[in-house]
């Protein structure tokens, strides 16, 4: 919550380099960062980081949950389960092995050709 409040007292936040290591380099006052991606976000990018992250992640959801549901196969329902564990740490700089793999599978998911519905209607050739 704290990280959250932060926003409010500071709109535009107070930079990228607050939450990460390079803060430390400069004194352990210095660096700001939180346990979860959204107060962290808040922190350094204000509200409207905050807007933006939460619109990536309401699309990253709808579009891992909705493949999971038309195509029900395993591997969809995997990324999305991946996806959801992982919500809170998809920025997070001290995870390297598993943030990078939400976003590949987001990519992964968005790169996925669609599936041909059943009821396709049939159009008839003209004939010259």
């Amino acid at each position: 919550m704290g990280g959250l409040q932060e926003a409010l007292r500071n709109p535009v936040g107070n930079g990228v380099g607050v939450i990460t290591i390079a803060a430390d380099k400069f004194g352990p006052s210095d660096n700001a960062a939180t346990d979860v991606d959204p107060s962290n976000v808040a922190v350094a990018m204000g509200i409207p980081g905050l807007l933006t992250y939460g619109v990536v992640v309401l699309l990253a959801m709808r579009l891992a949950f909705h493949r999971a549901r038309r195509t029900r196969d395993f591997l969809g329902l995997a990324a999305l389960g991946i996806i959801l564990v992982t919500s809170l740490q998809w920025l997070n700089g001290g995870a390297y092995a598993v943030a990078p793999l939400p976003w590949l599978l987001l990519g992964w998911l968005d790169g996925r050709p669609r599936p041909v519905s059943a009821e396709r209607p049939v159009v008839a050739a003209m004939a010259p």
